[in-house]
């Protein structure tokens, strides 16, 4: 899995945090970052260390969310499959004590969640960032440590996330000084590109070009839209453009059985796209297939792609109704998944709030009618790699 970092490619600072845990026995630790710091790696490092020191430990996975779960597990090694990855809900309905509890996005947790949790386990190591706490009723900061009785570790390198892309960010993150200040690893860098569209349907031609043109070449792309019922019409324009059988209405109902109807409609038609998240699609999937992924901002939290689209940046796009903090961090959320490509796209003559904010020179501005010739036509395209066009 792309995600997971080996021990001899650790930096100085993860690898005093192992050094840490491995030192203090009996503490629990709550390690601390900015979007890819990397937390959750270091957790899958403390369950292989754990069980390596003694194989039969008991240790246990807790998650907030199912697309963070199938990410995770395609992570841990085969020998330690055995290891149990749940999500909170499931874990508040099971009895018994674990030798290692390991909690990622421990910001979205609430006080009853934080409480169980140090109940069941000998030893509790969380990972979190409050920048990105996008859930009501949540835990606060002071309250985890306390319930835990925590040492706290901050990470201060950020290597996923590329100096172009925190110029876009930064205007979203609720700590901006402290996420402008934190060193950064070496990462491509690549200008974000905001893509204006004359329609929602020349928008949709776009992206669906664009981002199956990025799977074929093994970028496994993710196109990221905060509403379900947004994903569903954009599926079914999607199906139209490809003319294909659109999908029957009911399937836009937010549920698990739907999305997997939803998948299995993909699939039967021979559309390389898939939905991730509330149980239905994979990680796996996506890499072995060449499928587009298509999630939430929500569902997205915690994970990375080497492609990222965020279209349909109209005033109209609704990210969150209340509070607008919320939608901001949520923004936020979505903008930090790039791990190289960032794509922004919107459709007629008024962009979101949100791109106003953003200096149009941090972009590489990209019209979509152009780019749609460009990919229906080859002779003009002058790639003849087939690889997507890459743009410095």
């Amino acid at each position: 899995m792309s995600w997971f970092i080996p021990y001899n490619q650790l930096d100085n600072e993860q690898l005093s945090f192992l050094q840490n845990v491995g030192n203090n026995k009996t503490s629990n630790f709550w390690l601390k970052g900015y979007a890819g710091s990397g937390k959750s790696v270091l957790l899958i490092h403390c369950l292989l260390n754990e069980k390596q020191k003694n194989p039969n430990a008991r240790i246990i996975i807790v998650l907030y969310t199912l697309a963070l779960i199938d990410m995770i597990k395609a992570g841990i090694p085969n020998q330690y499959r055995d290891v149990m990855v749940v999500t909170y809900h499931q874990f508040a309905g099971m009895h018994g004590t674990w030798d290692l509890v390991l909690v990622d996005e421990v910001q979205d947790l609430k006080e009853s969640t934080i409480r169980e949790i140090q109940s069941k386990g000998n030893r509790v190591i969380v990972a979190g960032d409050v920048n990105q706490s996008i859930y009501d009723n949540v835990c606060e900061t002071q309250q985890i440590a306390n319930i835990l009785t925590s040492q706290s570790v901050t990470l201060g390198i950020i290597h996923r996330i590329s100096r172009r892309v925190r110029q876009v960010a930064q205007f979203f993150c609720s700590d901006r000084s402290g996420f402008n200040a934190a060193s950064l690893g070496r990462l491509v860098e690549l200008p974000p590109r905001l893509i204006k569209a004359n329609s929602y349907q020349e928008e949709c031609k776009w992206l669906t070009l664009n981002a199956k043109e990025y799977a074929q070449a093994g970028y496994a792309p993710a196109i990221l839209i905060p509403r379900h019922l947004k994903i569903f019409e954009f599926l079914q324009t999607v199906l139209s453009i490809e003319n294909k059988p659109l999908m029957p209405l009911d399937y836009k109902a937010n549920s698990k059985e739907n999305y997997i109807k939803i998948n299995n409609h993909l699939k039967k038609n021979g559309l390389k796209f898939q939905y991730l998240g509330n149980g239905a699609g994979s990680f796996e999937d996506a890499s072995k297939s060449s499928l587009v992924t298509v999630m939430t901002y929500h569902s997205a939290k915690g994970l990375d792609f080497k492609a990222v689209f965020i279209p349909f940046l109209t005033p109209s796009l609704e990210i969150w109704n209340d509070p607008e903090s919320r939608a901001r961090t949520l923004f936020f959320v979505a903008v930090t998944r790039s791990r190289e490509q960032l794509f922004l796209s919107y459709n007629g003559s008024t962009k979101h709030s949100y791109l106003n904010l953003i200096p149009e020179q941090d972009f590489h501005k990209l019209n979509a009618n152009d780019e749609i010739i460009r990919m229906t036509n080859p002779i003009g395209s002058g790639n003849e790699n087939d690889e997507p066009l890459v743009v410095f």
